[in-house]
């Protein structure tokens, strides 16, 4: 096994960054001072079954590896044959042999061969039910979306296979980090506080608030993958009987506009006026893809996908075709902004409706964005209140301290 980067090494890795001690250039074959750090990175895996062992190799040859990805859907993942000694082999044949399955546990099947690595061959592997989780190291995520050059560090005793949640290597919504607690700074002068709201992407953090008695609010989700997200955040509410910081149990689909528990939806706007109307979406289209290439990496670009399409990967361009085409960005005539605002609350089924206008587009200036803001309130809102059958009027601003 290599030697662990020293801290320097280890800091150069986190910022996937390389540099040299000295002055001399690097060339191949004369490195000088210069040396080869590799940045590996740690992940939780689910055990999904093991491989005949080949050679000298007692009990098993290596370990097959799997995740859920945001759809609940079982991946695999790769092998993992280093890092393990005789001893470890036996225990893990020993773990697994309770836990032999004639069917294969995955959703998606696993591919045959990989440009990394020797070919799978079916013939040579054991399924098991997926309930034992293992840590590795590993150097990269491949474009196939497998673990390359894996070491096996041990079994997690502690952590639920459920709970191994990845979406193809995505640093932001490929993460195992368990919340524990949720701290709010400053604390709110109200007692009991105001309603907790939480961004929300992932199966996980569609659960965790549901079971805690968040708010959610989505933004870059096409309406079919809405749909099936505030299913999963109701039916997760349900089964864990409607937390609520104020105790007023079940509460409408979607939203409740009495109790104002549930999910919010937001929607990327421009309305256009009769005239300049090309001119305005194309500026539009340039505006939305300059704040996508950055919100992108962070996760965005995953959701944009629709229900029945993998999630994208980070780096994969989101235009504004594919916005627009998807409705995440709404940009057209105040009618048509209209429309499609109100396809979207039937087709996601929302009892009450809770909207939020997103009208920042990088580029324009805040004196461009308030005049948006007030065509929509003045001549857009009106109709959807109408449409919605009323609207919920805002409490008065403000707290009577003093009471």
């Amino acid at each position: 096994m290599a030697r662990p980067a020293r801290p320097a090494a280890a800091a150069r890795c986190a910022h996937r960054v390389q540099r040299a001690a000295v002055a001399p250039p690097y060339t191949p074959g004369n490195r000088g001072l210069w040396r080869k750090v590799k940045c590996l990175n740690r992940a939780e895996v689910v055990v999904v079954g093991w491989t005949d062992p080949e050679g000298r190799r007692p009990y098993l040859g290596a370990l097959l590896l799997a995740y859920y990805d945001l759809d609940g859907r079982l991946i695999y993942a790769g092998r993992a044959g280093t890092g393990i000694n005789t001893a470890e082999f036996e225990r893990l044949w020993r773990r697994l042999q309770p836990l032999a399955i004639d069917t294969m546990p995955l959703d998606v099947a696993a591919p045959r061969g990989a440009r990394f690595g020797s070919p799978l061959v079916l013939s040579r592997v054991h399924w098991v039910r997926p309930e034992l989780v293992a840590e590795v190291k590993f150097l990269t995520w491949t474009k196939d979306n497998l673990l390359r050059q894996v070491v096996y560090e041990g079994l997690r005793e502690d952590k639920p296979a459920r709970d191994v949640m990845y979406s193809a290597g995505n640093p932001v919504q490929a993460t195992t980090t368990t919340l524990k607690e949720l701290q709010v700074f400053p604390q709110p002068v109200q007692k009991p506080h105001p309603q907790l709201w939480e961004p929300l992407t992932s199966a996980r953090s569609l659960k965790f608030a549901a079971e805690n008695g968040i708010n959610g609010v989505m933004i870059a989700e096409p309406n079919d993958r809405l749909r099936r997200n505030i299913e999963i955040y109701y039916e997760a509410a349900e089964k864990a009987g409607f937390p609520d910081m104020h105790n007023r149990g079940r509460f409408k689909f979607g939203w409740d506009a009495d109790k104002r528990r549930g999910i919010m939806t937001s929607r990327y706007l421009h309305i256009t006026r009769p005239g300049n109307e090309k001119e305005a979406l194309e500026r539009a289209a340039r505006a939305i893809e300059l704040q996508f290439d950055y919100y992108g990496p962070f996760g965005f670009g995953a959701v944009v996908a629709r229900l029945d399409e993998p999630m994208f990967d980070l780096t994969k361009k989101v235009t504004a075709q594919m916005l627009r085409e998807r409705e995440i960005a709404i940009h057209g005539s105040k009618q048509y902004v209209i429309d499609t605002i109100m396809k979207m609350r039937n087709q996601c089924g929302y009892d009450d409706f809770c909207f939020l206008g997103w009208f920042e587009l990088g580029g324009f200036a805040a004196k461009e964005i308030e005049e948006q803001m007030q065509v929509f309130a003045e001549e857009v809102m009106p109709v959807l209140a109408r449409e919605c059958g009323g609207k919920v009027e805002l409490p008065t601003r403000g707290l009577d301290l003093a009471a």
